[in-house]
């Protein structure tokens, strides 16, 4: 089952937000896995945007001091759209296998978008 996971997108300000997953809990081992991100509206029948993901720490090794699973999506301030309808976003992990593995859904929740002019409104 998915953590919710509010969010909050300013319009036109670049969005960004980090994701830990901890390497020996259920995320055994994520080497390999390709992470999307997605906004969509809330019967996910129109798609908003794709975030930009970034993979900060993707293999865990002994000597590793985090022991953890980190990413980034965003959204550069050109993709953050202008809407009034409800919106929902997920996060999916493919594996490199997807014929003997499944993908999955660490984390998802809904999606509110404010006005804003700069990053310190």
């Amino acid at each position: 089952m998915a953590a919710d996971v509010p969010i909050l997108i300013k319009q036109r300000v670049e969005f960004r937000r980090d994701f830990r997953f901890l390497a020996g809990t259920a995320f055994a081992d994520l080497t390999g896995y390709t992470a999307i991100a997605e906004i969509w509206n809330d019967d996910r029948s129109i798609k908003y945007a794709d975030f930009t993901v970034t993979w900060l720490n993707r293999i865990i090794t002994d000597t590793d001091l985090d022991g953890d699973y980190h990413l980034r999506i965003s959204l550069p301030e050109p993709l953050t759209i202008r809407t009034d309808e409800d919106a929902v976003w997920d996060l999916r992990l493919e594996p490199p296998d997807l014929i003997t593995e499944t993908a999955f859904y660490p984390v998802e929740g809904k999606v509110t978008f404010i006005l804003s002019y700069s990053d310190d409104d």
